[in-house]
């Protein structure tokens, strides 16, 4: 009883240390695909034109 109980106040914790990190890596993420999406616009714009 007591070693489940452990093991889910652990995970509750590590859950808790963890979550703004995975966080700030989920938005580091969305923003890095957003600049390399608007390069990649960008780029194609001016090698089309002549």
């Amino acid at each position: 009883m007591w070693k489940a109980l452990a093991i889910i106040l652990v995970g509750l914790v590590a859950l808790v240390v963890l979550y703004p990190l995975i966080k700030s890596l989920i938005w580091l993420g969305v923003v890095g695909l957003a600049i390399y999406g608007a390069i990649v616009l960008f780029s194609d714009d001016k090698t089309k034109t002549p």
